[in-house]
């Protein structure tokens, strides 16, 4: 008979807690590093108060959110979101119970893949990763993407307890309320049977539907720019910014996907010629292949589509976290390099001043590591699938 794993250890639990006390006692204090590094909104859950706003103008102006000018214009996520708040009455007033929510929601979902207290005592570098400014940015914000992470675990939990029709329940929701989880629903297609397989498709179309008239509903402009962001993107508005001068919209295109490809190849240079070999053995259960696959997964989408704020660095926190829990030595040089990529593109990002170029090529170096690591894993797990 089939042992279906645990939904998340007391001991996990219990270092929940103690993160959520933390970001408890952080607001309490108005971020105390937050504020020394300039970046705080003083604990005010700045970007849920923001949503609820829009939300009660929904229901007096309806579409008119959706503008990019006007009182109450500027919304830029999901209109199935906006619908759900304003349809239950979720207005400014619920910001601060929405606040300590989604720090809760953030303190299990990373307790859950960091594991137990003894796991901080013997591994500093968890404190170092969990405590780094985009997770304490995001805590401080309440920013949705903690909702999406939230979606995102639940999707991983039900698709393996074996339910996998409802694990496309949650991602539906996450990808209707930001959009970028929307590649998700590949990963699921190709670890369901064929049955199933259908099912998945007929899902992900519809939603992808839905996205497409979102973003034709949507008249503002997304945010761009470099400021506090990582990814492809950043590139065009920081060489711009070198030379004084403008790319122009092909060279802008471009630019990312040069930069990345520069990255990409020097990493391989410099790993073959200190001779450490990227298919280093990956002993983790599948259930925590399967999360590493959606958190990095959801990470490599906002890296790619410019979606890319730093506190969506979350996302790396979590799979990074799951890989190196899961190497089969913690002695290699594999884990030594992801582990400091890991700690440089948390600590060297906004608000590290002039260190931030090196922090962005260090996420390039470890997203192209993991993006390795993510095919020939998933290569592995389907050949097992089909062979059975």
């Amino acid at each position: 008979m089939k042992v279906k794993p645990k939904l998340i250890r007391m001991s996990s639990l219990y270092s929940g807690l103690g993160l959520f006390i933390f970001f408890i006692i952080m607001q309490l204090t108005y971020w105390l590093p937050l504020r020394f590094w300039g970046i705080s909104g003083f604990g005010n859950f700045i970007d849920t108060q923001q949503v609820l706003r829009w939300s009660e103008c929904y229901i007096t102006k309806g579409d008119l959110i959706f503008q990019n000018h006007g009182e109450c214009a500027g919304y830029i996520y999901g209109s199935t979101l906006i619908r759900i708040l304003s349809f239950l009455d979720i207005t400014q007033s619920s910001t601060l119970l929405f606040g300590y929510f989604f720090m809760l929601i953030l303190a299990i979902t990373i307790s859950s893949q960091a594991g137990m207290i003894d796991k901080f005592r013997t591994n500093p570098y968890l404190l170092a990763i969990v405590l780094s400014p985009p997770v304490l940015l995001l805590a401080e914000r309440a920013n949705l993407d903690i909702l999406i992470l939230g979606l995102i675990a639940l999707t991983g939990l039900l698709f393996i307890q074996g339910y996998h029709t409802w694990a496309l329940f949650p991602l539906s929701l996450a990808t209707l309320f930001k959009f970028y989880t929307l590649p998700i629903f590949a990963i699921l297609f190709l670890f369901n049977d064929n049955k199933r397989k259908i099912f998945t498709s007929t899902i992900g179309l519809m939603v992808s539907l839905r996205v497409f008239l979102d973003l034709q509903l949507i008249q503002s402009s997304f945010p761009g720019g470099a400021g506090a962001k990582f990814g492809v993107s950043i590139w065009a508005p920081k060489i711009s910014e070198v030379f004084d001068s403008d790319l122009g919209k092909l060279l802008a295109n471009l630019s990312g996907v040069i930069v990345l490809t520069l990255i990409s190849v020097t990493t391989l240079i410099v790993l073959k010629k200190t001779g450490i070999s990227i298919s280093s053995q990956f002993v983790g259960n599948n259930p925590t292949r399967i999360y590493f696959y959606l958190f990095f997964g959801v990470h490599l989408s906002c890296y790619l589509s410019g979606a890319s704020y730093d506190y969506r660095l979350i996302f790396l926190v979590i799979a990074s976290i799951i890989y190196l829990d899961s190497l089969s030595s913690k002695s290699e040089s594999l884990y030594n390099v992801v582990l400091v990529m890991t700690l440089l593109s948390l600590w060297l990002t906004y608000p590290s001043s002039g260190l931030a170029p090196i922090g962005d090529l260090t996420t390039g170096a470890l997203t192209f590591i993991l993006t390795i690591r993510l095919i020939q894993l998933i290569k592995l797990d389907l050949r097992v699938k089909f062979a059975k």
